[in-house]
């Protein structure tokens, strides 16, 4: 779609009085700054999108005199004929002041404004004028190919999200389509690449600990192998096991004498645990009573404690209660004070009112008494209401008073039913702690058949002391503990080496496991890498995908952190400077390029608006209608 600017009248409009210009295919105005050049593009604006060309909704188009005030009862008027496509449609709007006759008031008054609308000579509302400008043309698409810096006043996210919806998505598959060193990642960027590389990361870091552990653990095991001459330690074990087989056989001539002394060691044995067990069960029995008391003890406190809680919970709604009552009944005296000054009011009729306001003569006697009975059925009227009004409130506060005392009676009633119950378990508790104090504590345990029992022990005792082989074949005995020990110590010894096998084994498991866990991290990285190889390849399809869609400007869609890493942005840039640091001329020239790429994506052209033209030689081609601002020494405006 081909949209152009053929006329454009102005009149009573920022301080033109009535202009008509024609528009060519290129259009120049010129004249020196404060004539109205950018009052031209305005008014364009204003007819199609009632802003002006900066954006602004809130803007004066009215005409100022020299003291600069509004001059009232001017009408302000813009018509635009626009060509879309060879047909020709106008576009009118009219501003102007409304002045109406008020009754009773001999000039007109001031009220407000009003807009009228017509198209094609027909008046519109508002609506359908608005509802066919945006057929022809949305307000944004308008401003981002009719100025040429507009696209670039745009916050940079927005700027990417129209360069993005020009080249479409860009998916996984086009990327490793694109670099087939990346065909690795097909089917791992179901979750976006974002999500994988921020995965795979995790994944290295934890195996990266892992690995990182193991050395120390290694440390630990190789610190714990200790070296000794096993085989010597092999030979003297089997010398200590001869010494003492034949310790034994000396010893074993002499225990068939000490059979009986063994015998009675058994037999006291036995009898001395037969003791230790009947005097615990004794002991247990005895301080039964005492814990089942402690027990009760312990149940009465936390009833107590939970009780004493709920009653301090109790009290608090009583006293918001007493509260809410006290409340009620200072509203209930206020309305009652109030019910009985209304009550007391009387009618007091206002003689000013048999005055006519505007000449200041008084009424007839009959309009007077009209006038009197209107004013005093008012003021009955009125105070009935409110009479009435006062009674409905103080119904209403005597209902919530009642529910308030009904509560505070039901409250007060479970405060004396819990402070009861609460009295009898503090007598409860005083009463076991009494009992608890009472029971004797247990100096001494008795049981069934203890003095027999410990009459048979001294009796074994006495038996045992006097047992003339008690001390027999000591010396063999002596001997053996002390081969036993020396063989304990080797023995423990060579026990090390088994300790040592598997710290060998467990050394070569965790070598092992360090191996696998290092592959798998080269295998991580390796996928890190293609992670990071993506990104930089989307990166360039991006860039060089929308790039190819202009002939001046180049995108720059990421920034590169000293990380490696990657953030999103939108900057143009003209021969590798960004567009906010070139010159005008380049600005122009690169926001054409701009709009010509952004016209071929929209498929329609419109009329681009070139403001300071003066400060551009020459223009890159294009297919809109261009109409340059050009400042001169024109002391009016000159149209070309």
């Amino acid at each position: 779609m081909e949209i152009k600017l053929k006329r454009l009248r102005l009149k009573n409009f920022k301080g033109i009085k009535e202009r008509i210009i024609e528009f060519n295919e290129i259009t120049n105005i010129f004249g020196e700054n404060g004539t109205g050049k950018t009052t031209i593009f305005d008014a364009f604006t204003w007819v199609m999108f009632d802003k002006d060309s900066k954006d602004r909704k809130d803007f004066d188009i009215k005409t100022l005199d020299i003291g600069g005030q509004v001059i009232p009862y001017l009408d302000h008027q813009v018509t635009a004929t626009i060509e879309v496509d060879g047909s020709e449609i106008i576009f009118d709007k009219l501003y102007k002041e409304k002045w109406v006759k008020k009754r009773g008031f001999a000039e007109r008054s001031f009220d407000g404004h009003e807009t009228l609308y017509t198209i094609n000579d027909i008046p519109v509302k508002k609506a359908e004028y608005n509802s066919k400008v945006n057929e022809l043309l949305a307000e944004n698409t308008f401003k981002l190919i009719s100025n040429p810096l507009y696209f670039n006043t745009l916050n940079w996210k927005n700027r990417r999200e129209i360069l993005m919806d020009i080249i479409g998505d860009i998916d996984s598959d086009r990327v490793i389509a694109y670099n087939e060193k990346l065909k690795p990642l097909e089917g791992e960027l179901q979750d976006g690449i974002e999500n994988f590389s921020k995965t795979v990361k995790a994944k290295i870091k934890r195996l990266k600990d892992q690995v990182k552990s193991i050395p120390y653990r290694v440390d630990e095991l190789n610190n714990s192998i200790v070296e000794h001459d096993f085989i010597e330690l092999e030979k003297e074990k089997l010398v200590l096991l001869k010494e003492i087989k034949k310790n034994d056989d000396m010893l074993q001539d002499g225990n068939k004498a000490n059979d009986e002394y063994f015998k009675l060691k058994e037999d006291l044995y036995e009898l001395k645990k037969e003791f230790r067990n009947k005097e615990e069960e004794a002991r247990l029995e005895a301080a039964e009573p005492v814990k089942s008391l402690e027990r009760k003890i312990r149940a009465l406190e936390n009833e107590i404690l939970d009780r004493e809680s709920y009653i301090e919970s109790l009290e608090r709604k009583k006293e918001n209660e007493i509260k809410n009552i006290d409340i009620f009944n200072k509203k209930v005296i206020e309305l009652r004070s109030n019910f009985k000054e209304e009550k007391e009011k009387e009618f007091i009729f206002n003689e000013r009112l048999t005055y006519c306001p505007t000449c200041k003569r008084q009424y007839e006697t009959n309009d007077i008494e009209h006038i009197k009975e209107d004013q005093f059925n008012s003021f009955c009227h009125d105070k009935q209401s409110k009479l009435e009004n006062i009674s409905k409130k103080g119904h209403e506060l005597n209902s919530n008073k009642k529910i308030a005392e009904e509560k505070l009676t039901e409250l007060e009633k479970q405060i004396t039913e819990e402070k009861d119950l609460l009295e009898a378990d503090q007598t409860s508790l005083k009463m076991a702690k009494e009992k608890l104090s009472n029971v004797s504590t247990i100096s001494e345990i008795k049981f069934d058949g203890m003095e027999e029992l410990k009459s048979n022990i001294l009796d074994l005792e006495i038996a045992l002391t006097n047992f003339s082989s008690k001390d027999n074949n000591a010396a063999f005995k002596d001997k053996k503990k002390s081969l036993e020990c020396e063989l304990s110590l080797i023995n423990k010894k060579l026990y090390q080496k088994e300790v040592n096998n598997e710290n060998r084994k467990r050394i070569s498991v965790l070598e092992a496991e360090e191996r696998e866990l290092s592959e798998k991290i080269a295998k991580l990285e390796g996928q890190e890498f293609l992670g990071e190889q993506f990104i930089k390849t989307k990166v360039e399809l991006l860039e060089s995908t929308i790039n190819e869609k202009f002939e001046n400007v180049n995108f720059k869609l990421f920034d590169i952190q000293i990380n490696g890493g990657l953030n999103e942005t939108c900057e143009a840039l003209i021969d590798g400077v960004p567009f906010s640091n070139a010159n005008t001329a380049s600005q122009i020239n690169a926001g054409i390029d701009i709009i010509n790429t952004l016209s071929r994506h929209y498929n329609v052209t419109a009329p681009i608006f070139i403001d300071n033209r003066e400060s551009v030689n020459n223009i890159i081609k294009t297919n809109s209608q261009v109409i340059n601002l050009v400042v001169s020494q024109d002391k009016e405006l000159r149209v070309e």
